[in-house]
C-alpha cells in the first residue's frame, strides 16, 4: 500500500478500569475481517461498472498516527485485495479535520476518492466553526459504519498519578496541573476533557495538538497532566507500560468512524452499484 502520507453532567455509574487489548482485538474492533469478504460481490459490482479503473485515494483527515490513520490503513489493506488497484492513504489534516473532509466534497463523486469521517467532521464541527467549507449532511453519502472505540484517561507511568483518586487529588490541590491534552480543538478527548471538568467542577486548560500521537508525547514528556484518548492509539504505550490506564468507558457513546464519498454532484449509477455492493457485505 501506498502512502501520502453550564450545566452539570454526572459521570456515569458503569466507569471501570479495562485491560489493554490485543492487537487482534482491535483488528476486530475495525472490522478488517469482515471486508477479507468483500472480493465475490465486488467483483460482480466491478465488471457491471468498470469500477475502480485507477487508483483509490482514501482520505484521512488527521495526522498520521492517530486511531483513524490506523482504521484507515487496516481497511486499505482489505481494499487492495478486494478491488484489485492501490489504495493511497493520503493525510490532509487541518482545522478539526475540515480540510480533508472538504477536499473529499469537492471531488469527482465516482468512488475513487473516499474519506474516512469521524465525530469531528460530521458531528461536531458544525458547532465549532462559524464558517464550514461543506455541509457534512448533504455533500457526503454515508458508505458504511467502520467501528466504534472508546475513550480512556490515562497518565504519565512514571507520574506520581498512579490513579483516578490520585488524578484528582492532584487537580483539586494545584493550578499548576490542571492541564490536559487531546488531538485538536473539537475532538472527543477534547469534549471528554470539558465534561470531566463540568464533573469535578474545576477549571481545566486544554491544549489542544496536531493529532493524537503529538498528543501522546506531549503526555509522556510531561508538558501535560493527563489525556483522554482512544484506546486503540493508547493501547501501546499501556501495553509497553510507559503510560497508566485510570479511567476507562468514559463516554457511554463511543466516537464512530465512517467511510463516506462525495455527493455535492449526483453520483455516477456505475459507483451506485459497488456502493450497494459495499453496504450489502458490510
Amino acid at each position: 500500500m501506498n502512502d501520502r502520507a453550564n450545566g452539570r453532567r454526572k459521570a456515569p455509574s458503569h466507569l471501570s478500569g479495562a485491560p489493554a487489548p490485543t492487537r487482534r482485538d482491535l483488528l476486530a474492533a475495525f472490522g478488517v475481517a469482515g471486508l477479507v469478504g468483500l472480493t465475490p460481490r465486488i467483483a460482480r459490482a466491478r465488471d457491471a461498472a468498470a469500477f475502480p479503473d485507477r487508483l483509490i485515494t482514501f482520505v484521512v483527515p488527521f495526522p498520521p498516527g492517530g486511531t483513524l490513520d490506523i482504521a484507515t490503513r487496516l481497511i486499505a489493506q482489505s481494499m487492495e485485495a478486494a478491488l484489485g488497484v492501490d489504495v493511497i492513504v493520503d493525510n490532509r489534516p487541518g482545522a478539526g479535520g475540515n480540510i480533508g473532509a472538504d477536499f473529499v466534497a469537492r471531488s469527482a463523486p465516482d468512488g475513487h476518492t473516499i474519506l474516512m469521517g469521524a465525530v469531528s467532521t460530521h458531528g461536531i464541527n458544525k458547532s465549532l466553526f462559524r464558517d464550514m467549507p461543506f455541509d457534512p449532511v448533504d455533500d457526503f453519502a454515508p458508505v458504511t459504519l467502520v467501528s466504534r472505540t472508546p475513550n480512556v484517561l490515562v497518565v504519565r507511568a512514571a507520574s506520581p498519578t498512579q490513579s483516578l483518586a490520585d488524578l484528582v487529588a492532584r487537580l483539586k490541590a494545584s493550578d499548576e496541573d490542571r492541564i490536559y491534552a487531546s488531538g485538536s480543538n473539537g475532538s472527543a478527548g477534547h469534549l471528554a476533557g470539558e465534561l470531566f471538568a463540568q464533573t469535578l467542577e474545576l477549571p481545566l486548560t486544554h491544549v489542544p495538538y496536531q493529532g493524537s500521537a503529538a498528543a501522546l508525547q506531549a503526555l509522556l514528556g510531561g508538558e501535560v497532566a493527563f489525556m483522554f484518548d482512544n484506546l486503540s492509539s493508547a493501547s501501546s504505550h499501556i501495553e509497553a507500560g510507559t503510560l497508566i490506564q485510570v479511567l476507562a468507558d468514559w463516554c457511554p457513546y463511543y466516537p464512530g468512524y465512517h467511510l463516506y464519498y462525495p455527493s455535492r454532484r449526483q453520483p455516477t449509477a456505475a459507483f451506485k452499484v459497488v456502493l450497494d455492493a459495499l453496504r450489502a457485505e458490510l
